[in-house]
């Protein structure tokens, strides 16, 4: 696949994934606050990414084991060209940027790169050869609960705590797999406030009777009734294979509890407390970069002084209609 074919193909998934979003989002529009870390954020990136990428022939399957999931490589992209950009980077080395990512996220995924035919497929996956009868209501409510969860606590970062993939198609059904991890973030919020679990995974087996695709952002779509078309399912917490509805029942309160108090924490925040949040959010995502370079996952003291001194961009506080992602996807790239 030729450097054109490759740019347009990235072009129009980026429509779908910004499309996807309503950005006018909790705890406050991350697009009016970017430009207050941003630039720091991408300088950052790209250096550790190249120094990597300089020092040995793996650096695409290194970087790909350490982000372990294509759909972390793929959130990156766009929030690294947005400060690359604001520091008037040559529109070439934007794009070699991003053949590097995506070459990085190839060394991930069995097929379909761009996810173009529904399937974000990853190498290594062991699809269950049995299942549980878990309660369909007690699945679906846990994942609910964690979706809640985990916007509470890294806020629109997606790609630091969950992951999405399939459909592994099997007999006329397919499975699902949600990837929940880093759930104590303990360098954002006290201990006290978080789950006593780092990672929890759902495996769903889901009949015919309904059609799931995923994106290669991680983003879910279906049509017919998931809960309906449960089939069985796997539960893993910590990565041991939980099989009690009342347990499940009860780590699922638990983690709708925490959410709502993370959430009332957050709620009673100025926006500058919440940028500066959002800030060590954005180094949280790009921690497995950093770890191979010896960095923290804070921000520099710079980007801190950086929010006290700016203020909200007004301007990028209204959603895009989706010609305007359009045309600015295609200004942009």
């Amino acid at each position: 696949m030729n450097d054109s074919i490759l740019l347009e193909k990235y072009r129009d998934s980026l429509k779908v994934a910004w499309g996807y979003n309503d950005y006018n989002d909790w705890p406050i529009r991350i697009s009016s606050i970017m430009h207050l870390f941003a630039d720091a954020f991408a300088e950052e990136f790209v250096s550790d990414l190249n120094m990597i990428w300089d020092r040995t022939e793996d650096a695409a399957e290194i970087i790909g084991k350490a982000f372990k999931f294509p759909g972390r490589i793929f959130r990156l992209i766009d929030v690294v060209l947005f400060g690359l950009r604001r520091k008037r980077i040559p529109l070439s080395e934007q794009h070699q940027f991003i053949f590097k990512m995506i070459k990085i996220a190839e060394t991930l995924k069995l097929s379909d790169t761009f996810s173009e035919l529904g399937t974000n497929l990853l190498k290594g996956t062991h699809i269950p050869t049995e299942l549980d009868r878990i309660n369909s209501n007690v699945v679906h409510r846990l994942q609910a609960a964690l979706f809640a969860y985990t916007e509470a606590t890294l806020f629109r970062g997606h790609d630091a705590t969950k992951s999405v993939h399939g459909p592994y198609t099997d007999d006329n059904s397919c499975f699902i797999f949600r990837e929940y991890y880093n759930l104590r973030p303990t360098e954002l919020w006290e201990r006290k406030l978080l789950l006593p679990v780092e990672s929890i995974r759902t495996i769903c087996n889901y009949n015919s009777d309904v059609e799931v695709r995923v994106d290669n952002f991680d983003h879910i779509y279906h049509e017919g009734i998931l809960g309906k078309s449960l089939i069985g399912s796997v539960i893993e917490i910590n990565g041991v294979r939980e099989k009690n509805d009342q347990v499940i029942i009860e780590l699922t309160d638990e983690i709708i509890q925490k959410a709502r108090a993370v959430a009332a924490i957050v709620d009673r925040w100025e926006w500058r407390q919440k940028a500066e949040k959002y800030a060590e959010i954005f180094w949280i995502r790009k921690y497995p970069l950093s770890n191979l370079c010896g960095r923290t996952k804070s921000p520099p003291s710079h980007v801190y002084h950086q929010i006290l001194q700016g203020n909200i961009n007004k301007v990028r506080q209204k959603c895009l209609s989706p010609d305007e992602v359009a045309k600015l996807i295609r200004l942009v790239l």
